[in-house]
């Protein structure tokens, strides 16, 4: 079955009742979860993890503990702790040892909301701070054993057999119902593997992302010469005026287990977006032959992403591209090329399914075709131009995997051009022309709208060293003019 996206995982595994960062209840069932606010840099999300209860622990002010020193920025770290409350609980860290128990952390305490427990001892410092001693004391009459714990973020390096969820999105209230009790140690893993990622679909009316897009920039995307003689050169310049008004909305899915070797079961991205493009690509030319720009990279905005250090980070942006293409025969070519769209809730899955397949409800503006060549010509001339607007999602997993996936926006313009004298000339998709001089042969406009997803990179044999597919593929005849017609 492809594993799809879903915004809102828990209710789609019908694992109900509380939120996540309930810091008055202890991780002492197996299951325990944290939730990963908004922010300027980060996307809302959550991230669970589900094993056997002598895997999972915690070391919180809930399960009776009190941190006396950690650093809020160090990934790996000793730390010195003391039982102020409830034995029982604060003992279940020790229940199967204490190293490679992975154990929740509180707030202001490392830099990732779970750690990798390496080693654990009896700390030579048995010092209380006095405020909490004598707290201690009033409490229990005695003074509890100071422990101390080395932790990290190498989750994957011991033994355990840890499922693990993180789903994230910058659509507002996406994880409002995003809620978990505490299951069998296995059950998350098998529900996700059994049930799949794709029983609810995504509300087109609620994909509307806050993630806004405004680019209004010119570039030169290719500019060479080449000396023909003494006197004499050819030259080749291409500019683009890129322009686009719009928003993005993201969201994505990861299930997987923190074991030797850590392994990726499942994942869904999900893409919804809607804007404006215009486009102008120009192309100023007296040389003969083949011309091919490649893909060039105009533009890149970097955009909310997720991380939990140690176990996934997710860092998408959103970028342009220009490409132009030419064979240009014994003519000097003078052109501009409008890439003018509309773009309406373009919606884009990746792995794509048949039950939520990608959207794209695109239709090309009035464009119109700015084209001068050389008088006398007796050529034949192809031109093409493509403006790619991409998304694309950077990950890495455990330290050990990394790979992107990758929508792409193609948009293009081609041209075909056969003449045997000069002229200028202007068209539209109106059916609208005009010319100067008279042609004995034709010029054929043609636009187009394609979209494609894929993989770069083998992401844990989830996926190949590069994946491509095509999710959506149009073409549109802007106008033919032969002679006659001109």
């Amino acid at each position: 079955m492809s594993k799809l996206l879903s915004l809102s995982l828990l209710s789609l595994l019908a694992l109900l009742v509380s939120a996540g960062n309930d810091w008055s209840q202890p991780c002492l069932q197996g299951v325990c979860s944290y939730d990963i606010p908004a922010s300027e840099t980060s996307m809302e999300g959550k991230m669970i993890l589900s094993g056997a209860s002598h895997e999972i622990s915690d070391v919180t002010s809930a399960a009776g503990w009190e941190i006396l020193n950690c650093s809020s920025t160090a990934l790996a770290q000793d730390i010195r702790l003391v039982c102020t409350g409830d034995e029982a609980s604060c003992f279940h860290i020790f229940q199967n040892g204490a190293k490679h128990t992975i154990i929740r952390l509180p707030e202001n305490c490392g830099k990732s909301p779970f750690a990798h427990v390496s080693n654990a001892w009896v700390s030579e410092d048995q010092s209380i701070p006095p405020h909490l001693s004598s707290r201690i004391a009033r409490r229990v009459g005695t003074t509890p054993t100071v422990h101390a714990l080395s932790i990290d973020t190498n989750i994957t390096s011991s033994n355990n057999n840890i499922s693990f969820v993180v789903t994230g999105s910058n659509i507002p209230g996406a994880m409002k119902n995003v809620t978990i009790t505490p299951p069998s140690s296995r059950r998350l893993s098998r529900e996700v593997d059994e049930r799949g990622l794709d029983d609810l679909p995504i509300n087109a009316n609620e994909t509307t992302g806050p993630i806004p897009i405004d680019i209004d920039k010119q570039f030169n995307v290719f500019n060479t010469s080449i000396s023909c003689s003494a006197t004499e050169k050819a030259k080749i310049s291409v500019d683009v005026n890129a322009k686009a008004h719009g928003s993005v909305s993201l969201g994505f899915i990861v299930a997987g287990e923190l074991s030797i070797p850590p392994k990726i079961t499942d994942l869904g991205v999900f893409a919804a977006m809607t804007t404006e493009l215009d486009g102008t690509l120009n192309i100023d030319s007296n040389i003969v032959g083949k011309v091919d720009t490649g893909r060039i990279p105009l533009f890149t905005l970097g955009l909310p992403g997720l991380s939990v250090p140690g176990i996934l980070a997710l860092g998408p942006s959103f970028s342009v591209n220009a490409e132009a293409k030419a064979i240009i025969d014994d003519m000097d070519v003078d052109m501009a090329v409008d890439l003018a769209y509309s773009i309406d809730n373009l919606q884009l899955f990746f792995p794509p399914s048949d039950d939520h397949p990608s959207t794209a409800n695109a239709s090309p503006k009035d464009t119109p075709l700015k084209l001068s060549v050389s008088p006398g010509s007796t050529a034949n001339t192809t031109f093409e131009a493509h403006l790619i607007p991409s998304i694309d999602f950077g990950l890495t997993f455990a330290e050990v995997a990394t790979a992107s996936i990758f929508l792409d926006l193609d948009t293009f313009a081609s041209l075909g051009l056969s003449l045997a004298d000069g002229v200028t000339g202007n068209g539209n998709n109106t059916g609208a022309q005009s010319a100067s001089t008279e042609v004995d042969r034709c010029v054929d406009v043609k636009a187009g709208l394609s979209v494609n997803a894929g993989a770069r990179g083998s992401f844990l044999k989830l996926f190949g060293v590069s994946t491509h597919i095509s999710l959506f593929s149009k073409t549109f005849d802007f106008f033919q003019v032969c002679a006659g017609a001109w």
